[in-house]
Protein backbone atom coordinates (compact mmCIF):
# COMPACT_ATOMS: atom_id res chain seq x y z
CA UNK A 1 0.00 0.00 0.00
CA UNK A 2 2.85 2.43 0.75
CA UNK A 3 4.56 1.71 -2.57
CA UNK A 4 1.85 3.40 -4.73
CA UNK A 5 1.85 6.45 -2.43
CA UNK A 6 5.64 6.74 -2.62
CA UNK A 7 5.56 6.39 -6.43
CA UNK A 8 2.81 9.01 -6.69
CA UNK A 9 4.77 11.46 -4.50
CA UNK A 10 7.96 10.82 -6.49
CA UNK A 11 6.08 11.43 -9.76
CA UNK A 12 4.68 14.74 -8.48
CA UNK A 13 8.13 15.78 -7.28
CA UNK A 14 9.72 15.14 -10.69
CA UNK A 15 6.80 16.83 -12.45
CA UNK A 16 7.48 19.94 -10.36
CA UNK A 17 11.14 19.95 -11.44
CA UNK A 18 10.25 19.63 -15.13
CA UNK A 19 7.78 22.52 -14.95
CA UNK A 20 10.36 24.74 -13.23
CA UNK A 21 12.96 23.91 -15.92
CA UNK A 22 10.93 25.39 -18.82
CA UNK A 23 12.97 27.57 -21.13
CA UNK A 24 11.89 31.18 -21.59
CA UNK A 25 12.34 32.28 -25.20
CA UNK A 26 11.15 35.88 -25.71
CA UNK A 27 12.57 36.19 -29.27
CA UNK A 28 11.61 34.45 -32.49
CA UNK A 29 14.22 34.77 -35.27
CA UNK A 30 13.51 34.54 -39.00
CA UNK A 31 15.99 34.70 -41.89
CA UNK A 32 15.19 36.04 -45.37
CA UNK A 33 16.89 37.35 -48.48
CA UNK A 34 16.20 40.85 -49.82
CA UNK A 35 16.12 39.46 -53.36
CA UNK A 36 15.27 36.00 -54.70
CA UNK A 37 16.80 36.52 -58.18
CA UNK A 38 20.52 36.51 -57.43
CA UNK A 39 23.45 36.16 -59.80
CA UNK A 40 27.06 35.23 -59.25
CA UNK A 41 28.99 38.50 -58.66
CA UNK A 42 25.72 40.14 -57.56
CA UNK A 43 24.89 41.50 -54.12
CA UNK A 44 22.04 40.58 -51.77
CA UNK A 45 21.05 41.56 -48.23
CA UNK A 46 20.75 38.87 -45.59
CA UNK A 47 17.77 39.95 -43.47
CA UNK A 48 17.58 38.88 -39.83
CA UNK A 49 14.08 39.61 -38.49
CA UNK A 50 13.25 39.19 -34.81
CA UNK A 51 9.85 39.29 -33.14
CA UNK A 52 10.35 40.24 -29.50
CA UNK A 53 7.76 39.44 -26.84
CA UNK A 54 6.02 42.35 -25.16
CA UNK A 55 7.93 43.68 -22.11
CA UNK A 56 11.28 42.40 -23.45
CA UNK A 57 14.16 44.27 -25.10
CA UNK A 58 16.86 42.93 -27.43
CA UNK A 59 20.21 44.73 -27.37
CA UNK A 60 21.69 45.79 -30.70
CA UNK A 61 25.14 44.78 -31.87
CA UNK A 62 26.02 48.49 -32.14
CA UNK A 63 26.94 49.83 -28.70
CA UNK A 64 29.26 52.52 -27.37
CA UNK A 65 30.31 51.21 -23.96
CA UNK A 66 32.75 48.77 -22.40
CA UNK A 67 30.55 47.56 -19.56
CA UNK A 68 26.81 47.13 -20.02
CA UNK A 69 24.23 44.73 -21.45
CA UNK A 70 25.68 42.15 -23.84
CA UNK A 71 25.32 43.33 -27.44
CA UNK A 72 24.18 40.96 -30.17
CA UNK A 73 27.08 39.28 -31.96
CA UNK A 74 26.88 37.75 -35.45
CA UNK A 75 29.47 35.16 -36.46
CA UNK A 76 29.57 33.92 -40.06
CA UNK A 77 31.16 30.61 -41.05
CA UNK A 78 33.84 31.53 -43.54
CA UNK A 79 33.76 29.97 -47.00
CA UNK A 80 34.74 31.10 -50.48
CA UNK A 81 31.19 31.25 -51.91
CA UNK A 82 30.41 34.74 -50.58
CA UNK A 83 32.00 37.92 -49.28
CA UNK A 84 30.64 40.22 -46.58
CA UNK A 85 30.18 43.79 -47.84
CA UNK A 86 30.41 46.48 -45.16
CA UNK A 87 29.01 46.14 -41.64
CA UNK A 88 25.79 44.65 -40.29
CA UNK A 89 23.12 47.39 -40.19
CA UNK A 90 20.48 47.61 -37.43
CA UNK A 91 17.06 48.79 -38.63
CA UNK A 92 14.77 50.59 -36.19
CA UNK A 93 16.82 50.50 -32.99
CA UNK A 94 16.13 52.91 -30.15
CA UNK A 95 18.48 54.49 -27.61
CA UNK A 96 17.94 54.99 -23.89
CA UNK A 97 19.96 55.56 -20.74
CA UNK A 98 20.51 52.35 -18.74
CA UNK A 99 20.81 53.44 -15.08
CA UNK A 100 22.18 50.09 -13.85
CA UNK A 101 25.34 50.53 -15.93
CA UNK A 102 25.06 54.34 -16.30
CA UNK A 103 25.42 54.09 -20.11
CA UNK A 104 23.31 54.74 -23.18
CA UNK A 105 22.22 51.52 -24.90
CA UNK A 106 20.84 50.73 -28.36
CA UNK A 107 17.97 48.26 -28.20
CA UNK A 108 14.85 46.97 -29.93
CA UNK A 109 11.28 46.44 -28.72
CA UNK A 110 8.58 44.50 -30.57
CA UNK A 111 10.46 43.95 -33.83
CA UNK A 112 14.15 44.05 -34.68
CA UNK A 113 15.85 43.84 -38.03
CA UNK A 114 19.50 43.46 -38.96
CA UNK A 115 20.84 43.49 -42.53
CA UNK A 116 24.16 42.28 -43.87
CA UNK A 117 25.07 42.86 -47.52
CA UNK A 118 26.99 40.03 -49.21
CA UNK A 119 28.50 39.50 -52.64
CA UNK A 120 27.74 36.12 -54.20
CA UNK A 121 31.00 34.60 -55.49
CA UNK A 122 29.91 31.05 -56.46
CA UNK A 123 26.63 29.52 -57.64
CA UNK A 124 24.05 28.58 -54.98
CA UNK A 125 26.00 29.45 -51.81
CA UNK A 126 24.91 28.53 -48.32
CA UNK A 127 25.73 31.16 -45.71
CA UNK A 128 25.53 30.01 -42.11
CA UNK A 129 26.65 31.02 -38.68
CA UNK A 130 25.46 31.91 -35.22
CA UNK A 131 24.05 34.95 -33.48
CA UNK A 132 24.42 35.36 -29.73
CA UNK A 133 22.33 37.97 -27.96
CA UNK A 134 20.84 39.20 -24.71
CA UNK A 135 17.24 40.13 -23.99
CA UNK A 136 16.01 41.71 -20.77
CA UNK A 137 12.55 42.18 -19.34
CA UNK A 138 11.58 45.75 -18.60
CA UNK A 139 9.10 44.45 -15.99
CA UNK A 140 11.24 42.40 -13.59
CA UNK A 141 14.77 43.06 -14.91
CA UNK A 142 15.36 39.39 -15.80
CA UNK A 143 17.96 38.95 -18.55
CA UNK A 144 18.50 35.95 -20.80
CA UNK A 145 21.55 35.22 -22.94
CA UNK A 146 20.88 32.98 -25.92
CA UNK A 147 22.27 31.77 -29.24
CA UNK A 148 20.65 30.95 -32.58
CA UNK A 149 22.10 29.17 -35.59
CA UNK A 150 21.23 30.75 -38.93
CA UNK A 151 21.41 29.62 -42.53
CA UNK A 152 20.70 31.32 -45.84
CA UNK A 153 20.51 29.22 -49.01
CA UNK A 154 20.91 31.48 -52.01
CA UNK A 155 19.69 30.12 -55.33
CA UNK A 156 21.47 31.81 -58.21
CA UNK A 157 20.20 32.33 -61.74
CA UNK A 158 22.30 32.63 -64.89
Amino acid sequence: MKKPIVLCCAHLLFLGFSVKAQIIKPCEWDYKLSNQNNKVDGEVDLVFQVVIDETWQLYSHVQNYEIGPLPAYFEFEVNNSFELIGQMVPIGSKTKHEPVFDVNVNYFEGIAEFRQKVKVLLPNPTISGEVSYQVCSNVDGKCINSEEDFEFRIKTIE
